[in-house]
């Protein structure tokens, strides 16, 4: 991404399904060509309206429509951004697409959001991170990362947690994130765990 993309003001845009398809896409190319980031959330009843009032024909997964709406409107790469599928959520091959997957944490034991409160609360925490300026910190050793990974794993089995499928995606995710300091700190707190286990 470009630098003055990452300070590109951000605009969600939405396509309900509504008449009017046309004005939406014109919208689209004046926000990309203004230099905006677009965040574009496609019902699937807006995808049925556009097809019908336009020649663009949108593919079914939001990588593949993401390229063509990135094609249709000139963007610069990473200047569209397309959400979805609210109806039944990413396949694991959309999935392992994504360079980092994110989740918006909750309360409730089963959590919902639709996904236009999952986009808004999306930009929101990107635009307020946007807008801090990180220190530099060292990065965390990959082999440190993957050393971390296993004990970290390999203790879960020992509190007989293993098979918490939402804990252990959690950590995973996590554990990527760290910096170098913040790794070695929980190195020393597993040892401290571990050596108070029982056998």
């Amino acid at each position: 991404m470009t630098s003055s993309l990452s300070k590109a003001r951000t605009v969600n845009l939405a396509f309900t399904g509504a008449s009017g398809a046309l004005y939406g896409l014109r919208l689209l190319q004046c926000l990309v060509a203004a230099g905006c980031r677009v965040n574009v959330m496609i019902s699937k009843a807006a995808q049925i309206v556009i097809a019908t009032e336009t020649d663009l024909k949108l593919p079914g997964t939001p990588p593949a429509m993401q390229k063509t709406l990135s094609e249709y409107a000139s963007a610069e790469p990473g200047q569209v951004l397309v959400f979805g599928r609210e109806d039944a959520g990413l396949t694991n091959e959309e999935l392992a697409l994504a360079d980092v997957l994110t989740g918006v944490p909750m309360v409730a034991d089963y959590p919902s959001l639709n996904l236009g409160q999952s986009v808004m609360v999306y930009c929101y925490q990107l635009a307020s991170l946007m807008q801090q300026s990180a220190p530099a910190a060292a990065a965390a050793d990959h082999h440190q990362l993957q050393a971390l990974r296993l004990r970290t794993m390999a203790l879960l089995s020992r509190l007989g947690v293993e098979d918490d499928a939402k804990l252990a995606d959690w950590l995973s995710q996590r554990l990527g994130l760290l910096q170098q300091r913040d790794t070695a700190m929980l190195h020393r707190l597993l040892h401290d765990i571990e050596k108070n286990l029982p056998e």
